[in-house]
């Protein structure tokens, strides 16, 4: 038992013999590690950047889907609505040509024509009203090229140039788009002779 050899344990310090001989090997890989992280940084802040600028053209672009659904629910009866107009227009000048034409006041027949078809105008009126369209100012308002449509001049004094001097057919707003633009004739000087 005196032959035994004992031996003493290694200090707490001490690598294992295995790590030991790769611990040799290690100077080598450490200079080569800082350019590694670095590039696995910027590899990694890449990705990130990219990763935020897809999540903001995603919410870009539901944004924008939303909007377009939500315009194109509100707009949806603008065709209809734009024919409409055609029969108010209507309506309104035979009220009008029939007020200019009465020839007698007491005739019945005729008097309840005209009511007819002013309720009718009042009904139709009150349907546009109900669907957000509303008509577009135009007499005594400068030009919009957006809201009205030019097709003619008035030589007057009572406006300045430029001005809407005369409505000839309504404009509406279906919401804040353009239904249909005014017609209208611009206020011009007058030419001497």
């Amino acid at each position: 038992m005196d032959d035994a050899v004992t031996e003493d344990p290694p200090p707490e310090d001490a690598a294992p013999p295995a790590i030991a001989e790769s611990a040799a090997d290690e100077p080598a890989q450490v200079e080569g590690e800082p350019d590694e992280i670095a590039r696995l940084q910027a590899e990694l802040d890449e990705t990130k950047d990219r990763m935020l600028r897809i999540a903001a053209e995603y919410e870009n672009y539901r944004k924008r889907t939303q909007r377009e659904v939500t315009d194109r629910l509100r707009f949806a009866s603008e065709g209809l609505l734009r024919d409409l107009l055609q029969v108010s227009d209507n309506l309104t000048r035979a009220v009008a040509s029939a007020k200019a034409a009465e020839s007698a006041p007491t005739d019945s027949q005729w008097k309840s024509l005209l009511d007819g078809v002013e309720l009718t105008n009042r009904l139709l009126q009150g349907i546009l009203a109900r669907a957000n369209v509303t008509e577009i100012a135009s007499a005594g308002t400068a030009f919009d090229p957006n809201r009205h449509e030019a097709v003619g001049f008035v030589e007057t004094t009572e406006f300045q140039e430029d001005v809407v001097a005369e409505e000839i057919q309504k404009g509406y707003l279906l919401h804040d788009r353009v239904l249909r633009p005014a017609m209208v004739r611009l206020a011009r000087a007058p030419q001497p002779a």
